[in-house]
C-alpha cells in the first residue's frame, strides 16, 4: 500500500492510505483521460467484489492491458478481437495464479504477510493475528 492524496471537486483533498482506499471520486478535466479514468474504476470495483481488496493490482493490469491493445490497434489489428483476446488473456492469468497459488495457514505465514502488507506496523500484525486466531481463517 501507498498514501495517496486525492483533490475533490468541490475544493480540499482527501488523503488515504494504501488499497484501502476508494477511487470512486475521481474527475479529469479531459473527458477522454476522465472516461478512462472511470473505465480502470469499473474494473477495480469489479476486482473488488470478485477477489478481496485488490485496488493497485487491478489498476496496473488495466492499465497494461489498455496501453498492450493500443499498440496492438496501431499496428494494425482489429478492435474487434480486443474482447475475446483480453478474455483468453484473463483465462491464462487465472491458471497460472491457480498453479502458483500458495496456501497461507501457519500463524507463521500469516504473521510474515500482515508484517509485508502493513509495512512492518507490529501493533496491526497483532491485531491481525489475534483475530485471525480467534474468528479463523474462513470467519
Amino acid at each position: 500500500g501507498c498514501n495517496v492524496i486525492i483533490e475533490q471537486l468541490y475544493g480540499g483533498y482527501k488523503i488515504m492510505k494504501g488499497e484501502w482506499c476508494h477511487p470512486c471520486k475521481v474527475y479529469l478535466m479531459n473527458k477522454f483521460k476522465n472516461l478512462g479514468a472511470h473505465l480502470i474504476q469499473d474494473v477495480v470495483q469489479k476486482t473488488n467484489k470478485m477477489a478481496d481488496d485488490r485496488m493497485i493490482t487491478a489498476t496496473i493490469l488495466a492499465g497494461a492491458i489498455y496501453v498492450e491493445g493500443v499498440k496492438n490497434i496501431v499496428a494494425g489489428w482489429n478492435p474487434i478481437h480486443l474482447p475475446h483476446s483480453s478474455q483468453a488473456a484473463v483465462n491464462h492469468v487465472l491458471s497460472f495464479l491457480s498453479a502458483n497459488t500458495k496456501i497461507i495457514n501457519t500463524p507463521a505465514k500469516i504473521a510474515q504477510v500482515t508484517t509485508i502488507s502493513m509495512k512492518g506496523d507490529i501493533h496491526v500484525q497483532n491485531l491481525i493475528s489475534q483475530a485471525t486466531e480467534k474468528v479463523s481463517r474462513e470467519g
